[in-house]
């Protein structure tokens, strides 16, 4: 993947007049059951206070090891240490499991192996992630059963049976769901959450039998399932807040609910999965790609790719209150035919511009565009990419 080193978001001045509220839109298809709202922050917009636009140089944009002016495109300087990198991947961890070898090992940030534990029977799943690390403990899938050591030195803390698929560590929890083929359903697919200190289960969910879970993600008091064409609300309580018969793109707390970017909408989302506003769906809804940034002044900025096409880059400013769209607008693709494509798109705030950048596997472009008005600034492509 070719890097891209990216600075912090800037804030701008940015004053608005007020809008009245749209009516409520129909609800989502949803099974609604009332709980508390997430203990997790709300998107918080920067604040409005900072200089309206600052100097190019002071935000350098690094491609493949070289520094370019963001407005021209003209080559500055080879990146210095540290400016390299792709934003949005998450920092190496401090720690990592390896399975492999009839053994279970655990090795610090640099690659040194602190513990080796041998076992028996085969390694891993064939529906990861097959290993986690919780607080105290590492937990991996050995032989068909979740195994868990002790962090420390490796001893052998647990062994227990059950759902082995999609482990997600939590703290002093582990969770993980069974993923056997939607074709002959298991009588139960368990979403279950388990104590790391000795296994014992805290509690499960009984989710749809026709559908294979994808992954499981922990934001704010919620564990969100995955599941192709289906996405379930959890609270970490082990109660189903609701589900939506949609693939989910992108999500994030906004109040006391959701913005959600799905394969059939935008919306915002209350607590209970009820819509509040409605969107038309992202240009990209097959094997997409979309995140989301706030805008200083309280709008949020929504960008949607495809992740395995030369799509180019959909941007969408709106209003989160009421969904008032501010501008949306597109990045038009690079033009390459291909079969086989990766994709990967980013997007970051500049001043009172925007710079889009996509790096896909025949060709990177990047594209500067007012913050206010989405209009096109500048396009330019670096030398050796195509076409």
């Amino acid at each position: 993947m070719r890097g891209l080193g990216l600075a912090c978001v800037i804030a701008l001045s940015c004053s608005r007049a007020p809008t009245p509220a749209p009516s409520v839109p129909a609800a989502a298809s949803s099974t609604a059951v009332a709980i508390a709202p997430p203990s997790a922050s709300p998107v918080v917009p920067a604040p409005a206070t900072a200089s309206a636009v600052v100097d190019a140089a002071s935000l350098p944009l690094v491609l493949d090891g070289v520094v370019y002016d963001p407005d021209t495109g003209v080559r500055r300087r080879a990146a210095r240490a540290g400016e390299s990198g792709w934003p949005g991947e998450p920092d190496p961890a401090a720690e990592s499991i390896t399975l492999g070898d009839g053994a279970v090992s655990l090795k610090d940030a640099s690659g040194k192996v602190l513990w080796r534990t041998p076992v028996k029977g085969s390694l891993g799943s064939v529906r990861p992630p097959d290993r986690a690390l919780t607080k105290a403990h590492v937990v991996a899938v050995v032989d068909g059963r979740l195994v868990a050591f002790r962090k420390d030195n490796g001893a052998t803390a647990w062994n227990v049976g059950g759902p082995v698929d999609r482990l997600l560590g939590d703290g002093e929890m582990v969770l993980s769901t069974d993923c056997q083929s939607p074709s002959a359903p298991p009588a139960h697919r368990w979403l279950m959450a388990r104590r790391a200190q000795d296994g014992a289960e805290a509690w499960k969910v009984d989710l749809p039998k026709d559908v294979d879970p994808d992954g499981i993600q922990r934001l704010g008091a919620y564990y969100i399932v995955r599941m192709g064409k289906r996405t379930a609300f959890v609270t970490t309580q082990g109660k189903v807040a609701f589900e939506l018969d949609e693939e989910l793109v992108e999500v994030a707390p906004q109040g006391t609910g959701w913005l959600v970017v799905t394969s059939k909408r935008v919306a915002r989302l209350d607590e209970n999965g009820k819509a509040i506003w409605t969107l038309p769906a992202m240009r990209d809804t097959f094997v997409a790609g979309a995140s989301m940034i706030p805008v200083p002044g309280g709008d949020l900025l929504l960008w949607g790719w495809g992740r395995i096409a030369d799509s180019g880059v959909e941007l969408l400013r709106l209003r989160p209150d009421d969904g008032k769209v501010v501008f949306r607008v597109q990045a038009e693709p690079l033009g390459v035919g291909h079969s086989k494509y990766g994709h990967q798109a980013y997007v970051r705030l500049r001043g009172s511009k925007v710079d889009v950048v996509s790096i896909g596997s025949y060709g990177t472009f990047v594209e500067v565009r007012a913050l206010a008005s989405g209009s096109r600034l500048s396009r330019w492509k670096p030398k050796e990419s195509a076409p």
